[in-house]
């Protein structure tokens, strides 16, 4: 193993690095100060008009899901448990199948900021922007570690002979930390909720001119998330091959192995003129690509879901518009400052992935409940929610405070330090070359007192939420009495359900105003209480 020299930054890898800074904020600012005063709306900002070109609406969507969490941990995930989280690319697959066939043709014809209704040109633009700089990063690091390995045969012979090759473990116990099963199904609900009700993919869905085009944008971003899939699994491969017998953690070269990717970067890449300053950028552009998508759409929702409903008097379009801008700061200064307690809490890979299931099973349930199940009442709807979330938690947080205390481990594959050259630093106390456990899948050492349910597998957590919730809310809503369907507006449901429905229910959506109360009274009651007969059989 090559040895990792401090890499300082030298002049010309500040230029790199600021340029990508420099780049965005002209976009920026080319778009804030190029556009019509008929452009300062909030469907403007929101949607970009809703006349954005496709590539740039799905690069955005790839950055943002390229996230610093998917560059740096699933290079290391791969490094220390193997490849058989990759099959999150089928859950991926998946996802956006089952996004085209029941959510797409619902969601894009909403007209809402958001699926919780309740400046996207330059974020879209600056989105594309850093996605080339991410890609830069990657793809460089990819090539320099094929060639410093040896070639892809030598790689995948020693990934091969590490054991880090599994894409298949059909092994169907629920307790195992990752198999082909808890990987595909647990991940496919979590990227269902990801591509079709994050607010961010509505916003980009509803931003293009077309249905067409939105289709579009999902095959693209299905595309380029794969890929970036794809590259970072390959990391981790190429990483395992150059440390294979002289493991950086084991030897306390860095403290965690969701370091493991920079450090390997700078180890082999380091000397080149430039490279620093474009890792860098890569792996930031991936933070701001994240965080500006997210800001930009949370401002949204909380326009329409708060300050508009407290607001003593209307909000137009221009004031509405300021305030999008002013929340957008505030939000980023806040996000800022949370960087200070996010340091000290050490890895968040597997934490991350946990809560995002408690927090996508619970909103994937309310949205597939609602499309899926006409029959469902609000009643069942706050009941199942509650339920699913309260499940998932309960054993989200035994079997983390079983991690804590040891009850729970997760040692990973086996890692060396046999081959660590002699003028290398090994640390006291290490008394062995080895750790980690040999043999197919991953072991998890479980003591006899942790209930069985806090040892499912975390990629479980959003099939739990989703599956208490359905079952609660099915129940309260039988038992308090359905939905009255002639009153449920069609587009609310699943294009393949709405044929069952019954056939006079749009008429219930047509209002009229009667001067006399000043009151909004339903078009087909008037029909009833104030038609002849055979009217009455002509409008219907």
């Amino acid at each position: 193993m090559a040895s990792n020299d401090q890499q300082s930054f030298a002049w010309y890898e500040y230029v790199v690095f600021s340029s990508m800074f420099v780049a965005t904020g002209a976009i920026g600012l080319y778009f804030g100060f190029t556009r019509k005063k008929t452009d300062n709306t909030v469907k403007e900002y929101m949607f970009g008009g809703g006349k954005m070109p496709v590539l740039p609406i799905a690069l955005s969507l790839i950055a943002s899901f390229g996230s610093g969490l998917n560059l740096l941990g699933l290079p290391a995930e791969v490094y220390v448990f193997g490849t058989q989280i990759g099959a999150v690319m089928l859950s991926i697959l998946l996802a956006t199948i089952f996004l085209n066939i029941f959510f797409l043709p619902i969601i894009y014809n909403l007209n809402a900021s958001s699926m919780f209704e309740g400046g996207l040109k330059a974020v879209a633009w600056s989105d594309a922007l850093q996605s080339i700089f991410i890609a830069a990063a990657m793809i460089t690091v990819l090539i320099l570690g094929i060639v410093r390995a040896g070639g892809i045969s030598n790689i995948m012979a020693t990934a091969g002979n590490g054991e880090r090759l599994e894409f298949f473990n059909f092994d169907v116990d629920p307790t195992r930390r990752n198999t082909f099963w808890t990987v595909v199904i647990g991940m496919t609900f979590t990227w269902v909720k990801f591509l079709a009700l994050d607010p961010v993919s509505f916003q980009r869905y509803a931003s293009v001119a077309t249905y067409r085009q939105a289709r579009q944008v999902s095959w693209i971003m299905c595309a380029g998330v794969i890929v970036t899939k794809i590259i970072c699994l390959s990391s981790g491969l190429i990483i395992y091959a150059y440390y294979h017998d002289c493991d950086p953690v084991m030897t306390k070269k860095v403290s965690k192995p969701g370091q493991i990717l920079p450090y390997y970067a700078l180890d082999i890449a380091g000397k080149y003129p430039g490279f620093n300053g474009i890792f860098l950028a890569g792996v930031i552009g991936t933070a701001l690509s994240s965080l500006s998508t997210s800001l930009n759409t949370l401002s949204g929702t909380l326009l329409d879901d708060f300050i508009r409903p407290l607001s003593p008097k209307k909000i137009n379009d221009s004031l509405a518009n300021i305030i999008l801008k002013m929340t957008v700061v505030i939000l980023g200064i806040v996000a800022g400052a949370l960087v200070f307690l996010v340091e000290k809490m050490g890895t968040i890979m597997q934490g991350a992935i946990a809560l995002n299931g408690i927090a996508c099973g619970g909103t994937l349930f309310i949205y597939i409940f609602g499309m899926f199940y006409p029959w469902g009442n609000a009643k069942g709807a706050i009941c199942g929610t509650l339920a699913g979330m309260a499940a998932t938690i309960w054993i989200a947080t035994g079997a983390q405070l079983a991690i804590i205390s040891g009850d729970i481990k997760y040692p990973g594959k086996v890692m060396s330090t046999a081959g660590c050259s002699s003028n290398q630093t090994i640390p006291d106390g290490l008394n062995s070359t080895f750790s980690g456990f040999p043999g197919y899948g991953t072991e998890v050492i479980i003591s006899n007192d942790v209930p069985y349910l806090y040892r499912l597998s975390y990629l479980y957590y959003g099939l739990i939420a989703l599956t208490f919730g359905s079952l609660v809310a099915v129940l309260v809503s039988l038992f308090t009495g359905n939905q009255d369907l002639t009153k449920l507006d069609p587009k609310l449901i699943i294009p393949q359900l709405r044929q069952f429905l019954p056939k006079d229910n749009d008429k219930d959506k047509f209002y009229i105003k009667e001067i006399e109360n000043d009151c909004d009274k339903p078009l087909q009651e008037i029909i009833d209480e104030d038609l002849p007969s055979n009217q009455q059989k002509l409008l219907q």
